[in-house]
C-alpha cells in the first residue's frame, strides 16, 4: 500500500516535533539537576533525574508507534 505524500510528512512533522520535545524535556531536566547540585538540595535533583527518565520513555513509546506505523495513543502520557 503506497502512502499519500501527505501522510508521510505528517508522520516526519510528529517525529521531528517528537525529537524536539525530547531535547527540551532532557535539557530541563540537566539544568534543574545541576542548578540542584549546586545547593545540595537532593529532592530538586531527584526531581531532574525523574524528569530525564519519563521523558526518555516518552520519546521511545512515541518513536516505535511511528516506526511500526501505529496510532500513537497519548492518554496514557497526557495523564502522567
Amino acid at each position: 500500500m503506497k502512502m499519500s505524500k501527505e501522510y508521510e510528512l505528517s508522520i516526519l512533522r510528529t517525529k521531528l516535533s517528537n525529537q524536539r520535545t525530547y531535547l527540551l524535556y532532557i535539557q530541563a531536566g540537566f539544568v534543574l539537576a545541576s542548578i540542584a547540585g549546586m545547593f545540595k538540595k537532593k529532592m530538586l535533583i531527584m526531581l531532574g533525574i525523574i524528569i530525564i527518565i519519563f521523558s526518555s520513555m516518552q520519546y521511545y513509546y512515541i518513536s516505535n508507534k511511528l516506526k511500526n506505523k501505529e496510532v500513537v495513543d497519548t492518554r496514557i502520557i497526557d495523564n502522567i
